[in-house]
This record gives structure tokens, C-alpha cells and sequence, in this order.
């Protein structure tokens, strides 16, 4: 039997269009991390991104592994939303091309989903604690030629006239290598200098209290134009707002940590 084709496919609203620029800032997420972004109620999310699931915008990844372990699943754009979202001109092409791996990384690189996840979680935390402060953009947004590479996980950039230095956030999983916490701390002293305006803030995030500790011990010597502020993720996580080492007041016995400003 013939099928017709339709003249004209409908548009997606402005809702399920917000959607999708979510999951291409993230690279993926949950629906309770995006209710919890947007402020919706879970139940309505999630039917939205089954609506857009159905229709070939976005890939669902919760199979029966997802559901022994407790994981909830998770969600990514498709070759569809890839193609809508190129086609509104808003975002960089580049990224965009990457972003036909997702599939393939869902299914056999569960740590880099896992990463996004995180990044995902600590913007709707810091969200939540700095309100109108900041516009905080992930790697995904960024201009690669105007930040240090690999470029940092979140730039938080003050909104208005303030004199006060942005921030950019790199994440320090547990057990990194102190050799490697050395050289990501020199790429960004490097490019501070020759950076053109006044170089942001370092938020550093370790993955656990060792790997904070090894961080203090490299920068509490440092001597450049830029501040660092270290703290633990799952600190950060919890919420609390005094969390953040301020190496000035501090020593490794006695760690007097501030609120983020």
C-alpha cells in the first residue's frame, strides 16, 4: 500500500526544542537531573522526552544492566536532534558532528556518561546556590580558542558590570595521578599568560579527600594572576555552601574553607 508522505512535518515546541539544547549541553542526562534544571515535575519531563524518543530526536539507554544497578536511564540526541539543532545555527557545528558518537560511547563508555552526569549534577548545584550571579556554560558551549585545552568543564560568568574574576571548574577524579593534577595546572598557568583579559578563577574538584589534599600541596606555593579554590565533589554535592579552600587563610593542618563569591 502507498504512504504518503506529509507536506509538511510540525514543528517542535518551544519546550521540546529547550530539551534538546539541555542534552547538547550536557551531552546526557536523566530526566530527574533536567526536571531538576528546568523545575518541572519529573512525570512531565519524562513524557516529553519519551514524545521526543518516539519521534527519532533523542536515544533512551536503560537496558536490564541499568535496572540491577539501580541506574536510571539515561538520555542523548540522536541523528534527528543532531540535524535539528545544526539546522537552527545556534550551537557549534563541531561539537554538533561529535555528537553522532553518543551512541556508541552510551554503549561502550559508560565513564564519560558518567562525567557528563556529574558536570550535570554540580551546574544544578551551583545553580541552585549562586542564583542570577553567574551564566554557567559546560565544555560543550564554549569557545575552544578562548579557554585552555581540553577546555574546563564549567565556566561560570558573571552577569552584569562586576569588577570580580570568573570561574572555570576542572574536575580531579580519584586516583588521578599527581603527575597529571602538575601538568593540568601548568596548561592553565601557561595560557593565563597569554591570555588577553583578566583570567578566571580555578575551581578545583576532587574526586576524593587524598586527591584534595595533593591539589592543596601544588597550588598553596603557586605564584600567578589567578586564584585557586579546591574542594571535594561529594562536599560539593551535598550542597553546602562553605566548602571551598581559601589557600590564603589556610595551611594542611587547618583548612579554612569559604563560601564561593
Amino acid at each position: 500500500m502507498l504512504v504518503r508522505e506529509p507536506k509538511y512535518r510540525r514543528l517542535l515546541s518551544s519546550n521540546q526544542t529547550r530539551l534538546l539544547y539541555i542534552l547538547f549541553k550536557f551531552r546526557f542526562g536523566t530526566s530527574d537531573l533536567i526536571a531538576e534544571l528546568v523545575k518541572k515535575d519529573r512525570s512531565t519531563v519524562y513524557e516529553s522526552l519519551r514524545t521526543l524518543e518516539k519521534q527519532g530526536y533523542i536515544h533512551k539507554f536503560h537496558d536490564s544492566s541499568y535496572r540491577l544497578r539501580g541506574r536510571p536511564a539515561v538520555y542523548t540526541l540522536a541523528a534527528k536532534g543532531i540535524k535539528y539543532l545544526r539546522d537552527t545555527g545556534k550551537v557549534d557545528q563541531t561539537t554538533l558532528r561529535n555528537f553522532y558518537k553518543n551512541k556508541r560511547i552510551a554503549v561502550e563508555n559508560e565513564p564519560l556518561v558518567d562525567q557528563c552526569l556529574l558536570v550535570f549534577r554540580i551546574f544544578n548545584v551551583l545553580k541552585a546556590q549562586t542564583g542570577e550571579t553567574f551564566s554557567i556554560y559546560t565544555k560543550y558551549e564554549l569557545d575552544k580558542e578562548h579557554f585552555v585545552s581540553p577546555p574546563p568543564e564549567l565556566w561560570l560568568q558573571r552577569k552584569g558590570k562586576s569588577q570580580k574574576p570568573d570561574y572555570i571548574l576542572d574536575l580531579f577524579p580519584a586516583g588521578t595521578m599527581t603527575w597529571l593534577l602538575r601538568k593540568r595546572l601548568r596548561q592553565h598557568q601557561e595560557f593565563a599568560e597569554e591570555y588577553e583579559y583578566l583570567y578566571p578563577n580555578l575551581l578545583l574538584v576532587a574526586g576524593n579527600p587524598n586527591t584534595e589534599k595533593r591539589l592543596f600541596r601544588q597550588v598553596e606555593s603557586a605564584i600567578q594572576d589567578f586564584e585557586f579554590y579546591i574542594t571535594q565533589q561529594e562536599m560539593l554535592l551535598v550542597g553546602e555552601k562553605k566548602i571551598w579552600i581559601d589557600l590564603m587563610e589556610s595551611d594542611e593542618d587547618e583548612l579554612v574553607r569559604i563560601n564561593l563569591n
